[in-house]
């Protein structure tokens, strides 16, 4: 049996990461429209860095570790006899510390490139995720799969994402 699990911020709450829409999360103290936008940043480029150097600032904390979660998920990977893929939302780098391998991340992970604009590398081996990351920008599929994810969320516990 294959597995495919989907995570969000919610996983990375209890490391010590602010969530985007939980009650009291990002999006509650800042538009997105201000800060998340090509509109904003040819608005207001100073205040975009800002916002985004605060992120890469949080993430640089030595507090913010993998927690149980991203633990019980690489190990999952490991131990399941059958196929195990995590695709996340997020940006923190925190499953691949946790030691998971086969692993899709956001194509541009601009919270880790840092001041440097570097190419991004993809986790596993590689030109495997470089490849799956430009079919899934271009065609909105991976490989032969293609259909829709429902997103799965801790956020509030409503489940919006």
């Amino acid at each position: 049996m294959n597995i495919v699990v989907l995570t969000g911020a919610g996983i990375s709450a209890e490391s010590g990461l602010a969530t985007f829409r939980d009650a009291g999360g990002i999006w509650a103290t800042v538009r997105v429209e201000d800060v998340a936008t090509p509109k904003a940043f040819r608005r207001d480029p100073a205040r975009v860095h800002a916002f985004y150097n605060a992120r890469r600032a949080q993430l640089r904390d030595p507090a913010v570790r993998p927690n149980a979660a991203h633990a019980a998920l690489a190990r999952l990977e490991r131990e399941h006899r059958g196929g195990c893929l995590l695709v996340t939302q997020n940006v923190d780098g925190l499953h691949a510390r946790a030691g998971s391998r086969n692993l899709i991340e956001p194509p541009d992970r601009p919270l880790r490139r840092g001041a440097q604009r570097q190419p991004l590398r993809a986790p596993g081996r590689a030109g495997r995720g470089a490849g799956a990351r430009r079919r899934l920008s271009r065609s909105g599929a991976v490989g032969g799969l293609r259909g829709t994810f429902t997103q799965l969320s801790h956020d509030s516990g409503q489940g919006r994402g």
